[in-house]
């Protein structure tokens, strides 16, 4: 048996835009002419000369995946999550059980925890003004309790010393701040 004819690719002629589009559609849309000619048993010229832009071409479909909608993250979904993440299960068990990916699960939890810190933040930062205007004004550890809605005395000093204000002394029967002096350093 001679060799001529052995390959497929020595075959001539007889290459549609359907076989291409074919074979494009497995090998992917970067596939090479040299990859497409092997693939269906032409040689490179006659496809080539179907992929020339003097040939008449067809629009060939571009592969897409379809777009998952966004889910909407309404109370049900939430709490629902919520409820499986303290029971320890992974983001992955999670978008399952509330008709989502596992990356939009992450996502959802790291939104939240970017809102939490946003508040925690806002919210210190009012009390902490808040906290100064009392202690300032000369108000007792009574009343910043009840102001900043603690339920025990201890936190009065603790935010004083954070906050790096001046302790308070009694004097003569009157509320005075303590001064720091260089001889008490």
């Amino acid at each position: 048996m001679s060799s001529i004819g052995a390959y497929a690719t020595a075959r001539r002629g007889g290459v549609t835009l359907a076989e291409i589009d074919a074979v494009r559609g497995k090998l992917g849309s970067r596939a090479t002419v040299a990859q497409i000619a092997k693939m269906i048993g032409r040689c490179e010229a006659d496809v080539r000369a179907v992929l020339s832009p003097e040939a008449p071409i067809e629009a060939v479909p571009a592969r897409t995946v379809p777009e998952q909608p966004r889910p909407q993250w309404d109370d049900r979904r939430i709490k629902l999550a919520h409820k499986m993440r303290a029971a320890g299960l992974n983001s992955a068990e999670i978008g399952e059980a509330v008709g989502c990916s596992s990356s939009s699960v992450r996502a959802f939890f790291a939104r939240e925890q970017e809102g939490r810190a946003d508040r925690r933040e806002a919210e210190w930062k009012a009390g902490r003004d808040k906290f100064t205007r009392l202690w300032m004004q000369g108000a007792t550890a009574d009343e910043i309790t009840a102001q900043m809605g603690w339920k025990t005395t201890k936190y009065v000093n603790q935010w004083r010393q954070k906050l790096g204000l001046p302790s308070r002394r009694r004097v003569a029967g009157s509320l005075a701040y303590a001064v720091p002096t260089k001889d008490a350093a």
